[in-house]
């Protein structure tokens, strides 16, 4: 097995890639509960045509467009999107009863499938298969407060161990919107401990008692930290990110 991969990440490497470059206009989709219908946009930025096959799931990241179990229609499921234009893709709701307080979150998946080359071309290129998959939101208008303001009604809470370093963080998401942050990071004294992204759903909590990495600060930045400082970025319906940060004065809760 090991010759194997050797053997491929060589031919790899010596091996002219094509990559199918077909993206969404946005990084995720806001499905409002009130829209008979929503469309979305793809543009292919390729000299070349591709296919691109959809499918919605609940949430299963090994799902198929036969094992789609997601409430929605996409029309049309599969396409073709010339060299250097543009798809524009409807999605429709079926109906199944979901919460009106709060958001309910789905994946839409998109593969896309390069041209069949000719011969000559098969033996010179290897041809990459991307799926990509990105959160669908849907969004009922019953909901309480708005989106962009949803951050604000977050908090934290902070443990520590008997020498005093952090043990676990509790986000906890008061509002009725799924709430994403990436580049999340707590600085507590002088050592910083970076997390990965995180989606805290609405009305839940979510406590984070691992890190990636974590590294020492110097300078103003370390003597600046009296407590523990957490940062953040917000990612926003137009995937933006908002920089924020509180101050969490452990063992006690903040409110943003």
């Amino acid at each position: 097995m090991r010759n194997f991969l050797v053997f491929l990440w060589s031919y790899m490497l010596t091996t002219p890639l094509v990559f199918a470059s077909v993206v969404l206009t946005n990084t995720r989709v806001i499905y409002p509960a009130d829209s008979k219908e929503h469309t979305i946009q793809f543009t292919n930025t390729d000299q070349f045509p591709n296919i691109v096959q959809l499918w919605i799931d609940t949430g299963d990241a090994q799902s198929t467009p036969e094992t789609a179990d997601g409430p929605f229609v996409v029309l049309p499921p599969v396409f073709k999107v010339n060299a250097d234009s543009g798809q524009s893709v409807r999605i429709i709701y079926t109906g199944q009863q979901l919460p009106q307080d709060r958001e309910s979150v789905f994946y839409l998946n998109f593969l896309v499938i390069p041209p069949k080359m000719d011969k000559a071309q098969e033996q010179n290129q290897l041809l990459i298969v991307l799926r990509n998959r990105v959160k669908l939101f849907y969004r009922p208008t019953t909901i309480d407060g708005s989106a962009s303001k949803s951050i604000a009604k977050m908090s934290a809470t902070l443990t520590y161990t008997k020498n005093g370093d952090p043990e676990t963080v509790t986000l906890l998401n008061q509002s009725g919107y799924f709430i994403s942050l990436s580049n999340l990071h707590l600085d507590f004294g002088a050592t910083r401990y970076n997390f990965g992204p995180v989606m805290i759903a609405p009305y839940d909590e979510l406590s984070i008692n691992h890190y990636l990495r974590k590294e020492s600060m110097s300078g103003n930045l370390a003597s600046q930290n009296s407590g523990a400082v957490l940062r953040y970025a917000y990612v926003n319906d137009y995937g933006a990110h908002i920089v924020g940060s509180f101050t969490v004065n452990y063992p006690y809760e903040k409110q943003l």
